[in-house]
């Protein structure tokens, strides 16, 4: 089970849309371009918390780690003599060969049936193996007690990874009562072996100060042995601890070389910060070229900041060529992770339709969901877009006010046809409510509606900000 440290410091690298009629310019007259006073952009302070981010290694490539060299089909035919014969070193690894299909077809129930035979015999490999099996239901029924039964003969035995997968155990609680204290003292004897997974853990165990006192040094000395081990995501914590000061003096060069150690071996994260740290020229030389590179790599694989970021990157024509069409694709991405600023983005290019066909009714709806997470622009904004275009308020409220004969007389045709109105924009509430209307009073679906209400008042344009303004950080 592998976490991460959340918290990405200084996520405040780019701009938002203002609003006004077109997009932001980055200002080619100064490379250290400052944030307007309206909207100051602050650093964001460190995080302290860990994210559940689990790492479950694939099970052959535990049981790889265990067994080394390889072995000569031809070798099968004397193995399985052994193997019938009752010699448990023949039946671990005849069992590894139908783990791996290497000569045989490949077939897990076989791979128990010979592992289950030698751990009988007490081979702690055959036990740690079997254990594995158990733990994800392959060749034999998924069973968590029967994982922690067999990794607990093995770890008695001494073998690390046993240790480990057991300490993860007792960190989920599956198949034994759930002990943090336990899984701790299991990792702190697996690390001791120089198990890179259980230094991984114990490191975060130390950091969040979970079944042992807090201690951000010990952190990042297990987070350091695992690193030099080529772990991606030790060198990506490591580096978050750099960056902070946590345990460790405060290095933004040491915490940039981490990351890249890491984004090299495709950590998204690891690639968003780093970039972060190029925007901003903290660690390494201010490269907006570079910065927009890893921004690419983590958006790649699907990193909402990062594609937030990138798409404000187009915006202004940093490091990539001005194109407010990818910008605003990118915040579709963000966005539809329920990403706040890239939603807030989205709105305002549907409300000025820059890059995009403008539609008030997505502007509101995105101004909507950024808002609904609290984000003030939106919720100003909408309000704002509201005043503006009284229908885009009034579909939805008026749906549900003729449908309950709140302020106004019942009339369910009437309430269907302004959530009609309201779900056609995309409004998902609205969906979902002439959804239901429709559950109980089936005959309005068949109907159509033609006549607007006469008091609904035709969209007009916003009037323009000529100032404009730069939003604020990504808040941690």
């Amino acid at each position: 089970m592998r976490k991460k440290l959340a918290g990405v410091a200084l996520a405040f690298g780019a701009v938002f849309l203002p609003s006004t009629s077109c997009l932001a310019e980055s200002d080619s007259e100064s490379e250290s371009q400052q944030p307007s006073a309206e909207l100051p952009v602050a650093e964001a302070s460190p995080s302290e918390k860990l994210s559940s981010s689990f790492f479950r290694p694939g099970i052959f490539s535990k049981i790889a780690k265990i067994v080394s060299g390889s072995v000569a089909t031809d070798d099968i035919p004397s193995l399985q003599k052994e193997a019938e014969a009752g010699n448990p070193e023949a039946q671990f690894i005849l069992g590894f060969i139908y783990a791996k299909g290497k000569g045989v077809v490949q077939d897990n129930l076989k791979a128990a049936e010979l592992w289950g035979e030698a751990a009988d015999h007490g081979h702690v490999l055959a036990q740690h193996n079997l254990g594995i099996l158990y733990e994800e239901g392959a060749g034999v029924p998924q069973d968590y007690a029967k994982a922690a039964e067999f990794y607990k003969k093995a770890a008695s035995g001494g073998n690390a990874e046993a240790e480990y997968n057991l300490g993860t155990l007792y960190e989920r609680g599956e198949g034994v009562q759930q002990d943090a204290g336990k899984a701790t003292e299991l990792y702190q004897k697996a690390a001791a072996q120089g198990n890179v997974d259980a230094e991984y853990n114990l490191a975060n165990d130390y950091a969040k100060g979970d079944g042992v006192p807090q201690n951000y040094a010990k952190a990042v000395d297990l987070f350091e042995k695992a690193a030099a081990q080529g772990d991606s995501q030790a060198q990506y914590n490591l580096g978050i601890l750099y960056e902070h000061g946590k345990g460790v003096g405060k290095s933004y060069a040491k915490a940039a070389s981490l990351y890249r150690m890491a984004a090299e071996q495709d950590d998204a994260q690891a690639a968003y910060n780093l970039a972060v740290l190029y925007e901003h020229g903290l660690g390494v030389p201010k490269n907006y070229f570079k910065a927009a590179e890893y921004y690419q790599k983590a958006s790649d694989r699907g990193y909402a900041d990062a594609q937030y970021n990138l798409g404000n990157a187009y915006v202004n024509g940093e490091g990539v060529p001005q194109n407010n069409t990818k910008a605003v694709a990118l915040w579709q991405k963000s966005a539809d992770q329920g990403y706040a600023l890239a939603q807030l983005n989205l709105a305002q290019a549907y409300e000025q339709g820059v890059g995009i066909e403008q539609d008030y009714g997505k502007a509101a709806e995105f101004y909507k969901k950024a808002a609904d997470q609290g984000n003030t622009k939106a919720q100003k904004a909408l309000e704002e877009l509201y005043k503006a275009h009284t229908e885009l308020r009034s579909q939805e409220g008026l749906g549900m006010a003729y449908e309950q004969g709140q302020g106004v007389p019942q009339d369910l045709v009437k309430a269907a046809e302004f959530y009609k109105k309201a779900a056609d924009r995309g409004d998902e509430k609205a969906q979902l409510a002439l959804e239901d209307l429709y559950v109980q009073h089936p005959e309005l679906r068949a109907q159509e509606y033609v006549n607007s209400p006469s008091e609904l008042a035709k969209p007009i344009l916003p009037e323009s900000d000529s100032e404009g303004s730069k939003g604020e950080d990504k808040d941690l």
